[in-house]
């Protein structure tokens, strides 16, 4: 495995075990855990999108670099 991609991998693995019961976060923990997410995808080149799902695939939160958002029709 590369660099680059072990740096994406490790900071998903990072953010998976801090929030890794995202669907029970109080309302202000969710705006911190969005907040990491999105600087997480700012700062680490290889991400394009991550987000933040509950155990039944629900989206919580989800952030994308301007390479990975797609304009809607």
């Amino acid at each position: 495995m590369d660099e680059h991609c072990a740096t994406a991998i490790s900071a998903l693995r990072l953010l998976a075990r801090r929030y890794a019961r995202a669907d029970t976060l109080r309302a202000q923990d969710q705006a911190v855990a969005r907040k990491e997410l999105r600087d997480m995808v700012e700062t680490v080149t290889d991400l394009v999108f991550a987000g933040f799902y509950t155990r039944d695939g629900t989206r919580l939160s989800a952030s994308a670099t301007a390479a990975g958002r797609t304009s809607k029709p």
